[in-house]
C-alpha cells in the first residue's frame, strides 16, 4: 500500500493531539520522516497506529463514580 502523506500539522490536527506529541514521535524514531526538518512530513497511517496504541483509556463505570 502506499504511503498517505500529511505534515505534521494536518496530521495533529485531524486526531485533535498537540504538534509537539507528533515531533516527538518522529524524533523518537517512532515515525518514519518524509520532506524536510522545517516542513516535518509523515504517514497517515502510522500515526493513527501510534494514536491507538498509545491513546490514554476511557474510565470504566465504576472507576468514574469513585
Amino acid at each position: 500500500m502506499a504511503a498517505i502523506l500529511v505534515t505534521a500539522a494536518e496530521a495533529a490536527r485531524h486526531y485533535a493531539i498537540p504538534i509537539r506529541t507528533v515531533q516527538r514521535w518522529a524524533a523518537e524514531g517512532r515515525l518514519i520522516r518524509y520532506g524536510t526538518p522545517r516542513r516535518l512530513t509523515v504517514d497517515l497511517r502510522e500515526i493513527d497506529q501510534l494514536y491507538w496504541t498509545h491513546r490514554p483509556k476511557p474510565l470504566r463505570d465504576e472507576q468514574a463514580v469513585a
